[in-house]
C-alpha cells in the first residue's frame, strides 16, 4: 500500500524517504532510528481511519529462515516476557466497506496469547471482536491512537481478557510501542501538531466522519426545490457554462411562469439559480465541482460563500435538452464588488453599506476606511478557505458578492481545488483569469504528481502545502484587487492592461510607480507611513515565497490597527434622511450570479 500509493505524492516527506520505502525485515532498524519508527506508527494509525477489514496475511515480515524478527524484537523491546502490540497488515475490502455502515463499524482489539506457534516458535497474536454494541466510527478508530502511543501490561490485560477466544493469527513484526511515557507524550503532541498543520488533516477527518453526514441529514430534512415548485424569473447573468436567473421557491406547484404572479403567502424562499449548460464540454464537471466546494465551505466556513441550498436535475422538453442541472442559492446580495468598482464615486458608494452611516473626516480618511474594511473582509474569507484546504484560483471583483448586510462573500467556485484530498486538482491544468492570476499561473508546480486516493492524499497534504505554498496563489489576486480599490488610476485601467504593465516592469510595482505612475493617486496607500503601499508591494511580489499568506497580510500595519470595533462613535455621523436633502447611493442593478 505504501509503495503503490505514496511514492509519488509523498516523495518529499521525511518519514517516507527512500530508505523507508526500501526497508525489509531485519534491516528495518538500520534505516530508521527508533524515534522515526514510532512516528510512523501514528500515520499507520491514521490510515486506519476508514472502514477496513482486518485479516490474517499468513506471512512473517522478517527474513524467512533467519532470526531477523527475534533480533529486532530484542533490540527494540528487551523485555520478551511483557505483552506488547504488533502492527498488522490491513487489506481494504471495498465491497465490505460499502456494506458496512460508516457510522458503526466493528471495533477490533489486539493482544498476545501465551500460545506458541510450534513451527516458528513465536507467540501468536490474536484479534478480539467485542460483544458490546458497535461504537461510532470516530470513537472506534480513535482508539488506535492511544494504543499505539503506549499501553502498559496491566492496562492491556484489563482491556482484553486473557481467556478471549482465538480468532485469527496475524503477522509478528517488530513492536512499535514504547512504554516510555515521555516519548509517548511527545509522539502524541507531534501527531497532534501534524493533524492541525495546514491544510488540516484533523479537520478533514472531522469533516468527512461527522460534518458531512450531519449536513446530508440536514439537507434531507429540509429538502431542495424541484422544478415544479420553482418559478424562474429574469435572466441576470450568462456565461460559457451556465445561465443565472432570479427565482422563487414556492410551497406547492403553481400554475404560473411569472414571478410577479406568485402570491406572497406561497413564497417559501427567494432564490438565485444557475442552469448548467450540460451540452458544453466541461460544464458538467464544473457544476459538480461547484456543488462540492459550496457544500464543503458551508460545513467548514459558513458565511464565506453565498448560502448554497442544493441542486437538482430536471427534464425540460421545451428547452430541447434531455436534462438540466440546476444549482440553487438563497438570494443574499445587492451586487458584486465589480459592480461597485465600476461606479465613479467608489469607494464612498460603499460607506453606508459597510458602516451603516456616513463617516466624519477628510475624503481620503473616509475612503481609506472603506478600502481597509473591504480588504480585511476579503482576506478573512480567503484565509477561511485556505484553512479548509481550498484554493479559489479565480479571486476577482466579479466573483465577490456584497451581501445586504455589507459582508463580502465568495462566488464562482468551479475553478477551486481542495488540496486536502486533491479534488479537482490536475497538475498541468490552469483555470484562471490572467488579469488577476500570479505570474506562475499554476497553483502548484506542473511536476507535482496526481493525488492518490483521498485518505492518502489527506495524510500527505501538510507536506505538499508547506513545500509549495499554494495559498499564496490567491493572495496575489487580493493584491490586484487592493490596487484597484485604492488607486484611482489603476481602477480606471482595464485589468488586462494593468497586468501587462506589471509584466513590463518585471512585476515590480515600486519601480513602475517611480518611473511611470506617480500621478495615478496613491494617497490611501501612502497614509500611515506608506503602510498600504508596503502591503501591496508584498502581495504583488513575483516570487511566491516572498508573498504573505492571508493571515500574515491581516497582521500587516495597514490592517492590524483597523477594525469596525475600532471606529469610535465620534468617527461616524448619522446618514441624512431623504427628506433633509441627503441620500446615499442606491442599487438598481439586479442581484449578481452566484457563479
Amino acid at each position: 500500500l505504501v509503495r503503490a500509493k505514496l511514492a509519488g505524492w509523498w516523495k518529499s516527506s521525511f518519514f517516507l524517504s527512500s530508505p523507508f520505502l526500501k526497508m525489509h525485515g531485519g534491516a528495518f532498524e538500520h534505516w530508521m532510528p527508533r524515534f522515526m519508527l514510532r512516528l510512523s506508527a501514528i500515520f499507520y494509525a491514521l490510515l486506519a481511519l476508514s472502514p477496513l477489514n482486518v485479516e490474517a496475511s499468513g506471512r512473517v515480515a522478517g527474513r524467512s529462515g533467519s532470526s531477523g524478527p527475534n533480533l529486532m524484537r530484542n533490540r527494540l523491546h528487551p523485555s520478551a516476557a511483557a505483552p506488547h502490540l504488533f502492527s498488522t497488515r490491513l487489506r481494504v475490502n471495498n465491497k465490505a466497506s460499502r456494506r458496512n455502515s460508516l457510522l458503526a463499524p466493528s471495533v477490533w482489539k489486539v493482544h498476545h496469547s501465551d500460545k506458541v506457534d510450534q513451527s516458528s516458535q513465536r507467540r501468536i497474536s490474536i484479534l478480539e471482536k467485542p460483544s458490546v454494541p458497535r461504537l461510532s466510527h470516530a470513537v472506534a478508530k480513535a482508539a488506535l491512537l492511544p494504543l499505539l502511543a503506549g499501553t502498559s501490561k496491566a492496562a492491556l490485560a484489563a482491556t482484553v481478557g486473557m481467556d478471549t477466544p482465538l480468532l485469527t493469527q496475524i503477522d509478528a513484526i517488530p513492536p512499535i510501542v514504547s512504554e516510555n511515557p515521555v516519548l509517548a507524550g511527545a509522539l502524541l503532541l507531534l501527531s497532534s501538531a501534524y493533524l492541525g498543520a495546514s491544510p488540516g488533516v484533523g479537520g478533514s477527518i472531522i469533516d468527512s466522519l461527522l460534518l458531512a453526514p450531519l449536513q446530508a441529514l440536514e439537507v434531507s430534512a429540509r429538502g431542495t426545490p424541484t422544478r415544479d415548485c420553482m418559478v424562474v424569473g429574469n435572466k441576470i447573468g450568462a456565461g460559457n457554462f451556465g445561465d443565472v436567473f432570479e427565482a422563487l421557491w414556492t410551497k406547492r406547484p403553481l400554475n404560473t411562469q411569472r414571478v410577479s404572479g406568485v402570491p406572497t403567502n406561497e413564497i417559501r424562499e427567494r432564490l438565485i439559480v444557475k442552469r448548467v449548460k450540460m451540452q458544453e464540454d466541461g460544464a458538467k464537471r464544473l457544476g459538480e465541482v461547484e456543488q462540492y466546494m459550496n457544500r464543503r465551505l458551508l460545513r467548514s466556513s459558513p458565511g464565506v460563500c453565498a448560502p448554497f441550498i442544493g441542486s437538482f436535475i430536471s427534464q425540460e422538453a421545451q428547452s430541447g435538452e434531455n436534462e438540466q442541472l440546476w444549482l440553487v442559492w438563497k438570494y443574499d446580495g445587492l451586487g458584486t464588488l465589480g459592480d461597485y468598482l465600476s461606479e465613479r464615486d467608489f469607494p464612498l458608494n460603499m460607506e453606508t453599506i459597510l458602516f451603516k452611516r456616513e463617516q466624519k473626516g477628510t475624503k481620503v480618511e473616509r475612503e481609506a476606511r472603506v478600502v481597509k474594511e473591504l480588504t480585511r473582509q476579503l482576506l478573512q474569507n480567503v484565509k477561511a478557505m485556505h484553512d479548509a484546504g481550498i484554493i479559489h484560483r479565480d479571486v476577482k471583483p466579479d466573483n465577490i458578492l456584497v451581501s445586504e448586510s455589507g459582508k463580502l462573500k465568495m462566488l464562482d467556485l468551479g475553478a477551486a481545488v481542495d488540496l486536502r484530498n486533491g479534488f479537482n486538482y490536475i497538475p498541468d491544468e490552469a483555470i484562471l483569469d490572467p488579469s488577476f492570476a500570479p505570474p506562475e499561473r499554476f497553483v502548484m508546480p506542473e511536476t507535482t504528481p496526481k493525488p492518490p486516493a483521498a485518505i492518502l492524499a489527506n495524510l500527505g497534504a501538510p507536506v505538499i502545502w508547506a513545500k509549495n505554498q499554494p495559498d499564496k496563489f490567491d493572495t496575489y489576486s487580493v493584491g490586484v484587487i487592493l490596487a484597484q480599490m485604492s488607486v484611482p488610476g489603476v481602477r480606471s485601467m482595464d485589468p488586462k492592461q494593468f497586468a501587462r504593465t506589471l509584466q513590463n516592469f518585471d512585476q515590480d510595482v515600486a519601480d513602475w510607480r517611480l518611473k511611470a505612475a506617480q500621478s495615478l493617486g496613491w494617497d490611501i496607500l501612502d497614509a500611515d507611513g506608506a503602510a498600504g503601499f508596503q502591503l501591496l508591494a508584498k502581495l504583488l511580489d513575483p516570487e511566491r515565497s516572498k508573498r504573505p499568506t492571508a493571515s500574515q497580510a491581516l497582521s500587516s500595519k495597514f490592517l492590524a490597527s483597523f477594525s469596525l470595533a475600532s471606529l469610535s462613535p465620534g468617527t461616524v455621523k448619522s446618514k441624512p434622511s431623504p427628506a433633509a436633502g441627503g441620500g446615499g447611493p442606491s442599487r438598481k442593478a439586479p442581484p449578481p450570479p452566484p457563479g
